[in-house]
């Protein structure tokens, strides 16, 4: 089991949280469909859920993985992947 932490999205960038959930799905899945280790799959998901704050609409403000990665790797987490 691997736990993952949440982003540090920056109160201001913070537009809706409608589809937050469904990113984090859909980042999960994409992650364990390419073949990726359960945390990199994990770091997809709340990558991609914090990237979908930035619109208040469902899908809007995501784009391709690699830029919902950068993007929360860029706000950091609030604490590490943990392994349990």
């Amino acid at each position: 089991m691997v736990w993952h932490a949440s982003v540090r999205v920056p109160p201001a960038t913070i537009a809706g949280t409608a589809g937050a959930g469904d990113a984090l799905a859909s980042g999960i899945l994409l992650g364990l469909h390419e073949g990726w280790a359960m945390s990199g799959a994990l770091e997809l998901g709340v990558c991609a859920a914090a990237a979908s704050l930035r619109s208040p609409t469902c899908s809007d403000a995501l784009e391709s993985a690699e830029a919902c990665l950068a993007a929360g790797r860029a706000w950091g987490f609030h604490g590490p992947t943990v392994g349990l």
